[in-house]
């Protein structure tokens, strides 16, 4: 396989630069294990408020502060990848764009050399 062939692969295939967060649950994916469930991006079942809230217990300020910091970092995680998923499409985008007028130029060269 070489870099730009025609068989489509491009550069080393180490996936560096488009890279995406370690943290990154795609649509609708789930985390592999439940250490990873409780990250940032896991589900809230293991949250002291909900817990809380769940059994009827009374929800303090200090634990209600807490869940929002939580959700505030879930949030920011999320954003941030949401960003870096735009970044990779637009990149994506780019060079398919690219690849097509490679290929443009390429049958009118072709062609052109046909004439001759």
């Amino acid at each position: 396989m070489t870099p730009g062939g025609a068989d489509g692969q491009r550069g080393n295939g180490k996936g560096e630069g488009n890279a995406l967060p370690s943290d990154y649950v795609p649509p609708g994916g789930f985390r592999k294990n439940m250490r990873d469930a409780n990250t940032l991006g896991g589900s809230l079942s293991g949250s002291p408020a909900l817990n809380a809230a769940a059994s009827g217990q009374p929800l303090d300020a200090e634990s209600l502060k807490a869940e929002v910091e939580t959700l505030r970092l879930r949030l920011t995680a999320q954003q941030a990848t949401n960003r870096s998923l735009a970044e990779a499409n637009d990149e994506l985008i780019a060079n398919v764009e690219a690849m097509r007028q490679d290929d443009i130029e390429s049958d009118a060269r072709a062609t052109k050399s046909r004439r001759k």
